[in-house]
């Protein structure tokens, strides 16, 4: 049972980790389209 109950753990700092990563990555490329958008006007 406490195997499992640490896997479980592991697992959930591993997805948020993994979120907070895609969340940069998609906040960056969101603003270099923005930027492009405004530099080719």
């Amino acid at each position: 049972m406490d195997k499992d109950y640490y896997s479980i753990l592991k697992f959930r700092v591993l997805a948020k980790d993994r979120y907070k990563i895609r969340h940069i990555v998609e906040n960056t490329f969101l603003h270099l389209k923005r930027w492009r958008g405004i530099a080719t006007r």
